[in-house]
């Protein structure tokens, strides 16, 4: 009950009179009543003033307690035959209830589960097969109850072979790896999980028996990409009891998706240069296939213009020529195959990587670099003021301390030149880095670079 407040009131007495009489001393402006029996009843509020002296009544408000007014309304319970476990029961709280008692009793014979829980939601134990009948029942602080006090729902539901079988599990990549995930089974504690490895047609290994508290399970060092393994899970209960094994699921692990991208930049302008993909050997590949788009793809897809086409190379490495790929953000996955050059596993994950295009900078005074993409041939250009021999220097992107080659050119000029040069030194497929610095002679001073 609620009311509006009196200004000098500091209390309030509530008064109700019927089937049962109460009254009651409150400071706020409501009050939240315990358990009335069923009956027909009327209440009244009046304020009390800080010299304890009582204020008018307020009028009488009638109001009618039914027996159906402590029945709990039973909102979710299980209907027809049931999969993935027995689903929950669920019922709107009742104001006066201290605990529900939840009975289960199929539509004959005797209750075969009955407990006493605070919550108003309960998942069924594990059962036999059968057909079922639910019944809430409200009691109070007292443990006090009736059959007035109950909601019963008359065989909704059935319980078969099926009801506690597991579903069969998926094998999903992404960009964290893979794993298997399975269908939640209501009323499980747990899962026991077990996988084998297939070693040769008609032979397999337990390489995992463990118990899982949810339903995904992520491979690890111990699954080889390329192998084949088989695997089945089934619900564990609260008591112990347990449920049926799904069906098999078979899968072959995939790479990961774990993988890297090495780009090199134009030191002066910024540029991306030719991108590097390096990943993990996959056991049993002779070759991989490597694809790269543009577009934000979960699984490779057919060839168009926004796609670049599938290469096959023999190491888990691959060289894309910057000049292919305009400035953009790209993914690239990989793909085994075997001896007989047959696909074999499955895409990895995509793996992200971003072509950064050069920047609009002009250094008059500081030599630049950069790669000519109208010749086959690696070809240095770079900016100059002033003559002097100048040094270039080649090294490879993942070993920087290494020198490949270094070459030496003379340049004439007495304002801002455009140089280039071609290298003479053969280089072998990879990604390299190249400087160009001054070299001091006689006949030029040493300039920043």
């Amino acid at each position: 009950m609620s009311w509006s407040s009196v200004p000098s009131a500091v209390r309030y007495d509530v008064e109700i009179t019927g089937a049962a009489t109460v009254t009651a001393s409150v400071a706020a402006t409501e009050y939240r009543g315990g358990f009335l029996s069923p009956g027909s009843y009327s209440a009244r509020v009046r304020g009390v003033d800080a010299m304890d002296k009582p204020l008018l009544w307020s009028t009488a408000f009638p109001f009618t307690i039914y027996y159906l007014t402590y029945q709990p309304q039973i909102t979710a319970t299980p209907v027809g035959t049931q999969t993935n476990g027995v689903t929950p029961i669920v019922w709107n709280p009742v104001g006066w209830a201290d605990s529900y008692e939840v009975t289960l009793q199929p539509t004959t014979g005797t209750p075969v589960s009955r407990e006493r829980i605070k919550e108003t939601s309960f998942s069924p134990p594990l059962l036999a097969a059968g057909t079922y009948n639910v019944m809430v029942k409200a009691f109070d602080s007292l443990n006090a109850s009736s059959t007035s006090y109950q909601t019963v729902t008359t065989g909704n539901f059935t319980v078969n072979a099926s009801t506690y079988k597991a579903g069969a599990s998926n094998f999903t990549q992404g960009a964290n790896g893979s794993q298997l995930t399975w269908p939640q089974v209501n009323g499980a504690a747990r899962y026991d999980l077990w996988i084998d490895r297939v070693l040769v047609v008609g032979f397999t290994a337990q390489l995992v028996r463990e118990f899982r508290q949810d339903t995904t399970f992520a491979l690890d060092s111990r699954f080889d990409d390329g192998a084949t393994y088989r695997s089945w899970v089934r619900p564990v209960f609260p008591d112990g009891s347990l449920g049926v094994w799904s069906a098999l699921k078979e899968f072959v692990a995939s790479p990961s998706g774990w993988g890297t991208v090495l780009i090199g930049q134009n030191a002066a302008t910024g540029e991306s240069l030719a991108p590097q993909f390096i990943w993990p050997a996959i056991s049993g590949a002779a070759a991989y296939d490597v694809w790269v788009s543009k577009q934000d793809l979960s699984t490779p897809g057919p060839e168009s213009e926004t796609y670049f086409p599938i290469v096959t190379v023999v190491e888990n490495r691959y060289v894309h020529h910057s000049s292919v790929l305009e400035p953009g953000s790209y993914l690239y996955w990989y793909k085994a195959r075997n001896s007989t050059g047959a696909l074999f596993g499955s895409w990895s994950a995509a793996i992200p990587f971003t072509v950064q295009a050069a920047a609009s900078v002009t250094i008059a005074d500081t030599l630049q670099t950069g790669l000519s993409k109208d010749s086959q041939a690696p070809v240095v250009q770079w900016n100059s003021v002033q003559s002097g021999l100048a040094d270039i220097r080649v090294v490879r992107v993942e070993q920087p301390q290494t020198e490949v080659l270094r070459e030496q050119y003379f340049v004439t000029c007495s304002a801002a030149t455009r140089n280039s040069y071609a290298l003479r030194g053969g280089l072998a497929p990879g990604l390299y880095r190249i400087d160009v610095g001054p070299r001091t002679s006689p006949i030029a001073d040493r300039s920043a670079g």
